[in-house]
């Protein structure tokens, strides 16, 4: 991994979530002495904007599945907004196999099982900025189906 500090921030580059949130991913951090911070868009305050309505059903229904079957101890598994602990991150990483928005779940569902203290955030609203990135942000396959079709071991460069 080439991160050169202790944590390291996942964020979407289409600027979907404010960098204003970071120093609050942070305090929380301190404060609860987390491995993971994780933003969520479910709770009074949270929520999302300019989304049409099968996205947001989409995204709300891969997690109420997530949550049915998987019982994960986060209200949103699909956010791509965290802060992670360097050393859990690389631990995790190691052990997904997902392609695509899925990794986001399984990285916290593992990351659950394996008994890492996880926090959410809340709340934390995104923004999808159409106006200046008309495509949406996941491949037309991936946004179809929240579940993966094919898994394929993935690692990152760097990571072995």
């Amino acid at each position: 991994m080439h991160a050169s500090r202790n944590f390291v921030v996942i964020m979407d580059a289409d600027l979907s979530y404010h960098p204003k949130y970071l120093p609050k991913f942070i305090s929380k951090q301190m404060e609860a002495r987390a491995d993971i911070i994780t933003g969520t868009r479910y709770v009074k305050g949270g929520g999302v904007h300019g989304w049409n309505l099968m996205r947001k059903l989409t995204s709300r229904g891969a997690n109420v599945l997530a949550q049915t079957f998987l019982w994960p101890g986060v209200s949103d598994l699909t956010r791509s907004f965290r802060l992670y602990r360097k050393s859990m991150l690389e631990d995790i990483i190691s052990c997904c196999i997902s392609k695509g928005y899925v990794f986001q779940m399984e990285m916290i569902v593992r990351a659950s099982r394996k008994g890492y203290h996880i926090k959410e955030n809340q709340p934390c609203p995104n923004r999808t900025f159409n106006h200046l990135y008309p495509k949406p942000c996941a491949e037309e396959s991936e946004s179809e189906s929240p579940l993966p079709r094919h898994p394929r071991p993935w690692t990152p460069e760097g990571i072995n």
